[in-house]
């Protein structure tokens, strides 16, 4: 009753129905990644809104803290129903009355031999002592660890810094050739046009100063210095821009 082409189309159909459960998991997935991308550019385009939006709720609140018109410093703390402020000279005598009548009361619980309780009362005076004095001990513990922190390093440095030497004396400069050309008396004059210097340059191997056309057409000529005799090429010549 069944042909080859109805056989043919079953075995087509079971395979797509084997397909079917990791085509729909595919799906599902894509679905799932477009909406965590759309999750995703919505929040950040919201978020310079609700930072903003957050940031100037809580400088609306410190300012009318600052006015008297509210109890409250942040959103948070009216939310949780916390106010907080600074206590008065009364409240703090008050507390530190309770606080004493409070230990009086452990005191007075104390029970046993005469020793034992000599050694109770003796531990239990310790510790208020401790927790009394715990934040001016945390505070001079801090000052005390920078102070060594401060000591150690300074020592440290006092140790391991280089010792400065006085920076050394320039050479000699080199003196002028018997064949070379003299020199003038006065400093400002080029040696070889023997005018005042323009446009000032230097033999880097020998230091001497000429106006730089002329040092650069002797020394392209030559390849030495005029004065001192000393190779030097063109490319040994320097620029000077303060020329004392």
């Amino acid at each position: 009753m069944w042909g080859r082409g109805d056989a043919d189309q079953l075995d087509e159909d079971s395979l797509y129905a084997e397909r079917d459960p990791v085509s729909s998991s595919q799906s599902n997935e894509d679905a799932f990644h477009t909406f965590r991308d759309k999750l995703k550019n919505f929040l950040i385009r919201m978020y310079p809104w609700i930072h903003a939006t957050q940031e100037g709720l809580s400088f609306a609140y410190q300012l009318l803290y600052l006015l008297d018109a509210t109890h409250f410093y942040t959103p948070a703390l009216q939310i949780m129903g916390l106010h907080v402020c600074r206590a008065s000279g009364q409240e703090l005598m008050d507390a530190s009355s309770q606080i004493a009548e409070r230990r009086n009361r452990e005191f007075e619980r104390l029970r046993g031999p005469r020793l034992a309780q000599a050694f109770q009362r003796v531990a239990l005076k310790t510790l208020y002592n401790a927790l009394d004095f715990a934040q001016t001990g945390l505070i001079a513990s801090v000052f005390l660890f920078k102070m060594m922190e401060w000591w150690y390093q300074s020592a440290e440095e006092r140790v391991t810094a280089p010792t400065v030497y006085p920076a050394p004396p320039p050479p000699p400069a080199p003196k002028a050739a018997e064949k070379g050309i003299p020199l003038p008396k006065d400093r400002r004059i080029c040696p070889l046009c023997l005018k005042k210097r323009t446009n000032p340059a230097l033999v880097a191997s020998s230091g001497y100063v000429f106006c730089y056309p002329c040092i650069f057409s002797y020394a392209t000529q030559y390849n030495r210095c005029p004065i001192t005799l000393i190779p030097a090429a063109p490319n040994q010549i320097r620029r000077l821009f303060y020329d004392s």
